[in-house]
């Protein structure tokens, strides 16, 4: 693959790359946004009305999971999630990438296990298919788990295999200890 192939490579890739984030930014703001249209109006039926739409609370608990997972796959998309970060503070730049490398195998191994294990979860659900919420089957509420899981599985391998092009590689820490073994303080 000459070097015009490879340029044409990586351009397609960002844009599919922007596309999938813009994707999920929009589902998260879209789902968020519903939520609170469909609380508000129960709120308003509630008081003004004094009646309610029995639908609308379990759509509203059902979208609380589409948020969680949404927002986690943001997360793991900016390296931005919880976590105790021991290894940049203690062991050397080197080591602690190394560690950090480590770790995003094992998230991308348990993530894919999950992933698999919710896809056969939504296969049940849609087989026996007698749940819904709010007249919606259950396994399509569901889809967002096996998904979610998955698309964050693989960013924590990309991790693993690319960590100079993600932001595991040099995260704040590291480059200020980088900064500070390359310019000491006079």
């Amino acid at each position: 693959m000459n070097s015009s192939h490879l340029h044409t490579a990586r351009a397609l890739l960002r844009i599919v790359q922007r596309w999938v984030y813009r994707l999920e930014d929009g589902a998260l703001v879209l789902v968020l946004l519903g939520m609170m249209v469909l609380a508000v109006y129960q709120i308003m039926l509630r008081n003004v009305m004094g009646y309610t739409l029995p639908w609308i609370d379990p759509l509203n608990r059902a979208a609380v999971l589409w948020i969680a997972l949404l927002g986690a796959m943001v997360g793991t998309r900016l390296d931005n999630h919880i976590k105790i970060d021991l290894a940049s503070q203690f062991f050397p730049l080197w080591l602690g990438r190394l560690v950090k490398r480590f770790i995003a195998l094992c998230s991308s191994v348990l993530l894919a296990l999950l992933s698999w294990h919710t896809w056969r979860l939504v296969e049940d659900e849609r087989a026996w298919s007698a749940a819904t919420v709010a007249s919606i089957p259950v396994w399509v509420v569901q889809i967002i788990m096996p998904i979610a899981f998955g698309i964050m599985a693989l960013r924590y391998a990309w991790m693993v295999l690319f960590p100079v092009l993600v932001p595991i590689a040099l995260p704040t820490e590291d480059a200020i200890q980088a900064t500070d073994k390359r310019n000491p303080a006079p």
